[in-house]
This record gives C-alpha cells, sequence and structure tokens, in this order.
C-alpha cells in the first residue's frame, strides 16, 4: 500500500510540473520559427553576401586611406591605421588589397562560402612572406619595414636558415600563396602563361603584316605620284605650242605712238619736233 501511495504521489507532481501538450507543441513551433527569422529579416542569402561585400569594401577604401594620408580623422580611423602600421609596417598596403579580393568574391556569381579555407592560408601565407621578405631587405634593422610580423618572421628564420636560406623559402611560401589565392598550381600556371604567350606572338605578327601592308601601299602611292604626267607637260611625239610674248603688243603699241604725228601747238607752225 505504501508503495502504491509514493507512486500516486509520484505522478500527481509530474501532472503538476508538466506542460499541456498543445502548448508544448505552440512554444516548440515559437522557438523553430525564432531561429529561422534571423535569415529571413537580414534579407536573401544574395543580398547578405552583397552586403558583406559593400562592408569589405568600405574596410578596404578606409584602409587605403588611413595609410596613404594618416590616422588622423577620428579615434577609430587613428587606432586602425597605427595597428596596421604597427604589424605590418609597410606590407600594410596588402590589407586594403585582400580585401578588396575579398570583396571580389562576395560580388561574385560563385555558390557557396566567400572565403574558403585556402583562401585564408594564401593570403596569410603571402602576407608573412612579404613582411619578411621586407624586414630581410633593411640591413641597418634600425627600423621595422615589416612591421612587428616581419620583425619576428625574418628574425626566426634569419636564426635557423641565415639570409640566403631565408630568402628562398619566404620567396617560395610566398609563391605558394598566391597559388593558394587564385586556386591554381604550377602546370596549369604554365599552361595558361604558354597560352598567353602565343596569343601574344600572334598579334605582334598580325600587326606587323598590317603595317607592312600599310607601308608597301603609301610606297606605291608615292610611286604612282611621280610618274604621273602634269598638264603643263606635252604629251609625247606633240610639239609644244608657240606661245606669244606679252611684250609683242607693248612694243606695237609703243611704235605706233611713235609714228602718230604730233598736232603743233597754238601759235607754233607745224614742222619738226622741238629738240
Amino acid at each position: 500500500m505504501a508503495t502504491t501511495a509514493r507512486r500516486r504521489g509520484s505522478s500527481a507532481a509530474q501532472r503538476g510540473t508538466s506542460l499541456p501538450a498543445g502548448a508544448a507543441q505552440r512554444l516548440l513551433a515559437i522557438w523553430r520559427g525564432f531561429r529561422t527569422s534571423p535569415p529571413d529579416l537580414v534579407g536573401t542569402p544574395r543580398f547578405r553576401r552583397e552586403l558583406v561585400g559593400v562592408v569589405l569594401v568600405l574596410l578596404a577604401m578606409l584602409s587605403a586611406y588611413v595609410i596613404g594620408r594618416g590616422g588622423d580623422e577620428g579615434r577609430f580611423v587613428a587606432w586602425w591605421g597605427e595597428n596596421l602600421q604597427r604589424s605590418f609596417g609597410k606590407g600594410a598596403l596588402l590589407v586594403p588589397m585582400l580585401l578588396a579580393l575579398a570583396s571580389l568574391r562576395a560580388f561574385g556569381g560563385q555558390s557557396g562560402r566567400i572565403l574558403e579555407a585556402r583562401h585564408y592560408l594564401g593570403g596569410f601565407a603571402f602576407a608573412v612572406a612579404v613582411a619578411g621578405l621586407l624586414h630581410l631587405g633593411d640591413r641597418s634593422l634600425a627600423a621595422a619595414p615589416g612591421g612587428a610580423l616581419g620583425m619576428s618572421v625574418a628574425t626566426l628564420s634569419h636564426r635557423i636558415l641565415g639570409p640566403f636560406g631565408a630568402g628562398l623559402v619566404l620567396f617560395a611560401i610566398g609563391v605558394m600563396g598566391i597559388f593558394l589565392l587564385a586556386g591554381s598550381d604550377l602546370q596549369t600556371f604554365s599552361n595558361d602563361v604558354r597560352d598567353l604567350g602565343s596569343v601574344i606572338w600572334t598579334g605582334i605578327v598580325l600587326a606587323t603584316a598590317a603595317l607592312a601592308a600599310v607601308v608597301r601601299n603609301f610606297a606605291s602611292a608615292v610611286r604612282q605620284y611621280e610618274q604621273k604626267p602634269t598638264t603643263a607637260d606635252p604629251a609625247p611625239g606633240q610639239q609644244p605650242a608657240p606661245q606669244t610674248p606679252v611684250s609683242g603688243g607693248v612694243v606695237v603699241r609703243n611704235t605706233k605712238t611713235l609714228n602718230k604725228p604730233e598736232t603743233p601747238a597754238p601759235g607754233e607752225k607745224p614742222g619738226k619736233a622741238a629738240v
């Protein structure tokens, strides 16, 4: 009897703390709707990608402005520029470039994530290589042209590999980062370079042929112009027409004037002209 009473008590307690089935389902539906509603509030997936692209473009422009002019336009801008210069030094120009490339990916038509793992790894490897090489190139080491990142990378690689080996390794890391960012490999790159070279060579050949044709046409036009007879030259086998000198008429008119008898003046006898 006691056992039965305890079981009834526990079932009563459970009835008191449990919710009705309809209320539980309504709460579960509200929770599921809340979880799915934020993406719908932000917009479509394409709109979210474009929104991220706009943010990346603005951040890239702000970074380029801070690096070019200086962070004297506000606390946030000054803080951002100071951290860029302190972290990357002269290699801070890579930050707006990489942000611009990421914005191109955001505005692109590819599906999936905006940036994949290879993009993060490639960008980091390229930044490390550039910052380290900038610091290795400064022999005085009075300043940090590669920033804190370049100083740490160059110091570590110089201790382990020496100056020559560190330069080679960092250069190889930079090339690997470029291939990771582009999503290509050495074979594809060589094929692309060969195709580009063939296209350039074909363009040079066509341009040379067109230029040679223009020169030949110009030379033939000049020769035809030189061989064309002018209107003043007589035709072959034809005598030139005699030309009457202009001075003949003048001589005749003067002669008639001289032979005309002179009229004597009033009160003078006709006779010979006075000498």
